[in-house]
This record gives structure tokens, C-alpha cells and sequence, in this order.
């Protein structure tokens, strides 16, 4: 009531006056009520986009800004009472906003609205002294998925999926030229996943035209997976992304666990991301069950306590491809420069690291003494006609340092030395982009100008969630133009399986050759679309509600779901693998069913201390066919059992770094902090291994039994070195997880710390 009062009282007055309320942590104001962007409803009419801002009373200087997004499945919803309100106590400022409703627009209105109000909070961050370098975004549900959907889209103006391009930064608002890049997301149960979510127990059927989701991209689901996918995170994930923390339910049937397990593993296994997951067990959609604790100290981790520095990157000139282009990245640091800083980087954009520049490293140190580091590209010359391409860096997450929000990134332009004049140009049509399992094939189109006289060959690349070889026949990474022909054609033909799967992306891109030019219409996409769904037949997917169990007494969990009821009990078989053996470092889990009229059952993991410095070791289980039951695409879970008698690592002397793994791509490692000239040895494994040698300083963590060498030489003046390496385009290694460590041969020996990855596809 005081609170209803106080704001009535602000709307009455329309002066600068603010109320105040005092928590345990202190005391904050409130400005209700700014508009931050007027848009049009449905109707046409202007609708007012506002928001509210909880600011501390004693904190002065520019504080950090939490923003709230409200939940309500994109359908309702309000800004106010906001979970994050508390915050404001702590020293943060908070602004909890309103977007528009599915009423009024669809997908991507909501996320341009959010990045509206990111700019606006920009613009004014001097007048409400907020801290523009450090703004993190939290919400629930609907706004979960738009607090991670702003992280991973950045300052990006456009997106590609598969075929479609989608606008993804908009023109609302009046500060256009701010940047919406956020410093952090935080969401409880968000959706992420839009094809995936009707694989698990879900109190509405999704894939429905009426459902929620549906409406959110304006049309059934399954119908349009290039627009549902548009609408996740996991098709913008990028290795230049803020950190991120999820929390989830165990039990939900709202908003599937899955929805946050996966995108959370895929993004810290496979692209490096900081990520953190939090399972909250036998909790459902809602805020009981979840304490925001987790979430205020990722805040604090994240944004409140980093170091002083604030680092920014620019870029100068350009890059020839023939040589004699003078372009670098300068990274640049604020305030002292009396110690080393070590500066986090990654890059992207057309031009390729491995391919059409070298190896660039990951990691840079600005010397003590300089404001500043160079990273200049050495540009690998090749016969190819590309025009011209374009490389960036990015600054990533450090607690070491903030980054400038307007100079997260730079680019540089790297012009091609080869002429596509008399050359014929090559382009992609799609003239059917749908395929089906149950015997109708897709069909995509090559069509070349100029001469026919030739024969004429051109490189294609096939990527996208659907899988050549295990999801459709693979076409081949060639077309060949014989003689005479203007039109090559490839066939799309889908692989039919039994499982129940989601709509899938094939995606297929015009590579540039030495013998054509690229058109602009390069690339495009078939919709692949299942057969195996069968209407009241459930299906079965695993999920790992507690994916960590732990010697001192902490057991694992993993947990089988069913889309639908069964009217009987049915036992569930499951295939255990993996480095922990059943009987000696976890005892066996009771016998798996789902019981009559059920969802969800679980198998327990407890580990059997052993008094061994065995490092942490996984247990890999495989999901079998039940009877009345379909499988679906999650035939598999992990569970780590954390060793308790091996002791807490520090740093490792040698700092390695790699990108994110891809089949089919250029991984990317990078070592640093290594003795000049010193010999280095990077090896992988498929499994882990901790052996504590006396005459290392770091142990082995990965077993040598399966050990690979993958690349070896010398480390350069400054310590380091940076490689690519290829990843073979195969889909079993999509199921595995490797280890990788360096070792450089120092006296004494120095061992890196170890980096874990699962290979993904290459969307």
C-alpha cells in the first residue's frame, strides 16, 4: 500500500521527488515510470514502452544496472515488483521495463524493444550515474529468454538462419547509437529452444498454432524451423558472448529443464563460455523453489567486483591478401599501467582463422609500463576468389577488467588480390525446401553465367542441426557443371530413422573457388521434417537433474522423461559406459520405471569413496527402446563424480585457451605465459585422468592410455603460440567429450590446465 501510495503521489506531483524504502541492505529510490521508447500497437496507435528504476541512496558513481524483463509467456505481464528489486540495496542500480505483447506484435518486436531500453539506460547513464560498461539483464520465463537472447545477439544489426536473415537490433527508440550489448544475463527457467520443447512433459502442446511459442513467431512451430530457431540463442551463440546463469526446475512442464541444460552445456563445452547451471530438483515453473541468491552473487561475480581497468579495441588499416596491408587490433587499457593485464579475445566475421588468416591468440598481455597491444594478422594468400572479407575481435569476460561497451569489438577488412572478371558467377536457389523422411526429397540448385563450354567444378558447404550421413544421404561437398549445363542440382534425401525428432535445418553454402565468383545469392536452406511422431505414443528423453555427484556424500541424478502418461508401469533400460566403473566408484541405481500414469523417473548415482587420487570421472549412460514409448533426440546422459581425494588445483603454469569445437571447422588454440623458445606438446583424450607426478608442477589431467598428439613445436619470443587445427567433419564425435592439455618442455616441466569440449555441429 505505502508503495502504491508513494507512486500515485510521484504521478500527482510530477516533480523530482523519489520515495525511498530501507531493506537490510540499505537503503533506494524509485523513478517510475520512463518511457524509453513510444511504438505502435496493433491497432496503429502509439503505445508507450516505460520502465522503472530502482536506484541506491548511498552508492555514488556510476553503479552497475541490473535489468528485470517480466515473464508471461510473451502474453502478459508487468514491470512491476520485480524479483531483482533487491538489488538496489546492494548498490546496484535496477530498471525493470515493459516490451510489447504478442497482441500487439510478434517475434522480434520483443527483443528489439529490450535493446531499446538498453540504449535508453546508455544515453542516460550519466543523469541516473549508472555505469554504462556494466550492464546485466535478468528475467523469468518469456523474460529469461529475452535476457539471454540480448546477451548472444550483442550490437549485431542482422542474423542468419539458414536461408532467412533477421533483423535483430530494430530502430526503436530515439538513442540508435548506443550500443545494446549487455555485460551479463541471468534467467530462471527461460525457453530456449523453441523446436525442442515438445521432446519433454509440457502442459500445452507447443507445436500447436495457438500455443504460446507459436504465436511468438507467427506460425506452428514445426512449420517454420528457420524462424522458430531464430528465436533462441543457441543459433547466435558465439565465443565473444557475456556470461550467463540459469536456473531450472527439475520437474517442469511449463518450460521444459532441457531448455536451459542444453544451451547451458553446449555453450560452456563447446564454445567456452562462462556459464553457470543450477537444477533446483523436484521444482516446477514458478519462482517457489527458487531462492534469487544464486543469481544476486553471479551479479556480484560478474559485474560488481571486477578489477579497474576498463579495456576497449580498435582497429587500423587494412588487410591485402597479396601482402603489404599494415592492419591490427589495438587493445587499449584505462588507469594504471604499473602491472601486466591479460586481455581475453576471440574473433569471427567472413574471413576464416586457420584459413584465410593465421592462428590469432586468445589471449593478449598489455606490458607493464604501455596503455596498449597490438594483435596484427598475418594473412594467408590462397588462389580463391572471395572479394573482400571481414575479420573481428572481440573483447571477452574477465573479473580482471571491465570493457568499454562501445568498443567491444573492431574489424578489419581484408581485400582479395584475385580478379573475378571473365570468371562465371555461381548462385544457390532452393526450388524445394522441404524434405520428409517418408520419401520426399528436397532440392537445391546451382546456376552458373557465362561460358558453358567447360566444365567447371564448385565447393559447397553443408551444415546446419541436420546431419549429412546420419540425417539425409551426404551430397557431397563438390558440384561439378558438365559440359553445356548453366544448372547443377543437388538432392536432398532425408535418412529414415525411428526416432521422433523436431523439424531440422540443412543448410548449404556457395564456397568461393579459383575459378567463379560468388553471386550474392549464396546460400539457402531445406527444412527437414519427421516421420516418426506418432499421436498418443510417448517419447522418452533423458535429462540429468543433478549432473554431479561427489565422493564426501553427494549423489548424481539422472532422470528419464515421458512426453504423455502411460497407463501402466514400464520398466527403462539403460546401457552404462564411461570412466567410473558400477561396484567400485558408484553403487548400481535400483531398478529404472516409469510409473503408471507418470512423466518422470529418476535414477540415483551415489559414489563409493575409495580413499584414490583418481580425479573426477563420468558415468556415460545410453537410453534403450521401451515398449509403448518412442525414443527421442536425447538418447544420452552424463554424470560426473568429482573425486574428494584429489586436491584443489591452483593456476597452472601455462595458460591454454581453445575456441569453440565445430565438426567440420578450424578449432583454434592458443598458448601463453610459457618460457620463451620453449618446445611445447598439445595432446587430447577421450578420457580424464589426474596423475600426480613429484617431478611436475601441475598433474596430468587427462589418461594417457588413449592420448593423441595434436600439434607440437615451438613457442615464440613472447611465450606463446596460437594454432589451428581442423575438426573432421564426423558425427560421432558429436557424442563424445575430449580433454586437452599442453605440456612444454621447461626446466621444469610445465603441464597447462586442462580444456573440456564436446564437439557440436556446424549450424
Amino acid at each position: 500500500m505505502q508503495r502504491r501510495f508513494l507512486q500515485l503521489a510521484w504521478l500527482l506531483l510530477a516533480v523530482g521527488l523519489v520515495r525511498s524504502e530501507v531493506l537490510a541492505q540499505g537503503a533506494y529510490s524509485v523513478v517510475p515510470d520512463q518511457v524509453y521508447a513510444t511504438v505502435t500497437d496493433a491497432l496503429g496507435q502509439p503505445l508507450d514502452l516505460a520502465l522503472d528504476l530502482y536506484l541506491p541512496d548511498a552508492q555514488r558513481g556510476p553503479r552497475p544496472v541490473v535489468v528485470w524483463i517480466h515473464g508471461g509467456s510473451w502474453i502478459s505481464g508487468d514491470k512491476a515488483n520485480p524479483p531483482a528489486e533487491p538489488l538496489a540495496g546492494a548498490g546496484y542500480a535496477v530498471a525493470s521495463i515493459n516490451y510489447r505483447l504478442l497482441a500487439d506484435a510478434i517475434w522480434p518486436a520483443q527483443l528489439h524493444d529490450c535493446k531499446a531500453a538498453i540504449r535508453w539506460l546508455r544515453a542516460h547513464a550519466a543523469l541516473f550515474d549508472l555505469d554504462p560498461d556494466r550492464i546485466g539483464v535478468w528475467g523469468g520465463s518469456a523474460g529469461g529468454h529475452l535476457a539471454h537472447m540480448l546477451n548472444v545477439t550483442g550490437d549485431a544489426t542482422t542474423g542468419r538462419v539458414g536461408g532467412e536473415s533477421i533483423d535483430l537490433e530494430g530502430s526503436v527508440g530515439a538513442y540508435l547509437g548506443e550500443s545494446s550489448r549487455v555485460q551479463a544475463s541471468a534467467a530462471f527457467y527461460p525457453p530456449t529452444e523453441l523446436l525442442r520443447i515438445s521432446q519433454f512433459p509440457n502442459v500445452v502442446d507447443v507445436d500447436a498454432p495457438g500455443s504460446p511459442e507459436s504465436q511468438l513467431v507467427g506460425a506452428a512451430l514445426q512449420t517454420v524451423p528457420a524462424r522458430a530457431k531464430s528465436a533462441g540463442p543457441l543459433a547466435f551463440l558465439g565465443r565473444e558472448d557475456a556470461p550467463m546463469f540459469f536456473a531450472h526446475g527439475s520437474i517442469d512442464v511449463v518450460v521444459p529443464m532441457d531448455q536451459s541444460a542444453h544451451v547451458a552445456q553446449v555453450a560452456r563445452d563447446s564454445f567456452g563460455l562462462d556459464v553457470a547451471l543450477e537444477v533446483v530438483r523436484d521444482a516446477g515453473h514458478g519462482v517457489i523453489g527458487f531462492p534469487p541468491d544464486a543469481s544476486y552473487a553471479f551479479f556480484d561475480r560478474v559485474l560488481k567486483n571486477l578489477g579497474d581497468p576498463t579495456v576497449s579495441i580498435t582497429a587500423n588499416a587494412n588487410l591485402l591478401e597479396g601482402g603489404g596491408g599494415t592492419g591490427s587490433f589495438i587493445v587499449t587499457r584505462s588507469g594504471s599501467v604499473a602491472l601486466p593485464l591479460d586481455v581475453h579475445l576471440a574473433y569471427g566475421g567472413s574471413a576464416g582463422v586457420g584459413t584465410d588468416v593465421a592462428a590469432l591468440p586468445h589471449r593478449v598481455t598489455i606490458a607493464p609500463g604501455s596503455p596498449s597491444a597490438l594483435v596484427t594478422p598475418t594473412v594467408l594468400d590462397d588462389a580463391l576468389v572471395e572479394g573482400t572479407e571481414t575479420l573481428r575481435a572481440f573483447v571477452r569476460h574477465s573479473v580482471e577488467y571491465r570493457i568499454d561497451a562501445n568498443a567491444t569489438q573492431a574489424e578489419l577488412e581484408l581485400l582479395d588480390d584475385e580478379s573475378p572478371a571473365a570468371l562465371p558467377t555461381i548462385t544457390l536457389a532452393v526450388p524445394d525446401d522441404t524434405a520428409t523422411e517418408n520419401g520426399d526429397n528436397g532440392l537445391v540448385r546451382l546456376s552458373r553465367s557465362g561460358s558453358l563450354a567447360s566444365v567447371l567444378a564448385v565447393d559447397l558447404r553443408v551444415s546446419g542441426d541436420a546431419l549429412r550421413g546420419r540425417d539425409f544421404q551426404e551430397p557431397g561437398s563438390t558440384v561439378v557443371f558438365p559440359v553445356g549445363a548453366a544448372t547443377a542440382d543437388v538432392s536432398v534425401v532425408p535418412v529414415d530413422d525411428d526416432i521422433a525428432e523436431p523439424s531440422e535445418l540443412i543448410v548449404f553454402e556457395v564456397l568461393p573457388g579459383a575459378n567463379y565468383a560468388v553471386g550474392a545469392a549464396r546460400v539457402g536452406h531445406v527444412a527437414l521434417y519427421d516421420d516418426d511422431r506418432t499421436s498418443g505414443v510417448p517419447i522418452l528423453n533423458f535429462g540429468v537433474s543433478d549432473p554431479v555427484a561427489d565422493e564426501a556424500g553427494e549423489s548424481g541424478r539422472i532422470t528419464v522423461y515421458a512426453t504423455d502418461v502411460s497407463g501402466v508401469a514400464t520398466p527403462m533400460s539403460v546401457a552404462l559406459a564411461g570412466s567410473a566403473l558400477p561396484g567400485i566408484d558408484f553403487a548400481m541405481p535400483g531398478p529404472l520405471e516409469m510409473p503408471a500414469f507418470g512423466l518422470v523417473t529418476n535414477a540415483e548415482f551415489t559414489p563409493l569413496p575409495d580413499g584414490l587420487v583418481e580425479g573426477d570421472e563420468e558415468v556415460v549412460a545410453t537410453l534403450q527402446a521401451a515398449p509403448g514409448f518412442q525414443l527421442g533426440i536425447v538418447d544420452q546422459a552424463r554424470l560426473r563424480i568429482r573425486d574428494a581425494n584429489a586436491p584443489i588445483l591452483g593456476p597452472a603454469p601455462i595458460a591454454f585457451e581453445m575456441t569453440s569445437m565445430s565438426i567440420g571447422t578450424m578449432a583454434v588454440a592458443s598458448l601463453s605465459k610459457g618460457p620463451p623458445l620453449a618446445p611445447y606438446v598439445i595432446y587430447m583424450s577421450q578420457e580424464r585422468a589426474f596423475i600426480p607426478l613429484p617431478i611436475l608442477a601441475y598433474p596430468v589431467l587427462i589418461a594417457p592410455i588413449d592420448l593423441i598428439v595434436l600439434s607440437s613445436g615451438s613457442l615464440d619470443f613472447f611465450g606463446s603460440r596460437d594454432l589451428a587445427v581442423p575438426v573432421p567433419y564426423d558425427p560421432t564425435l558429436l557424442e563424445r567429450r575430449y580433454h586437452f592439455q599442453a605440456l612444454v618442455l621447461a626446466s621444469p616441466i610445465l603441464l597447462s590446465e586442462r580444456v573440456e569440449r564436446i564437439p557440436t555441429a556446424p549450424l
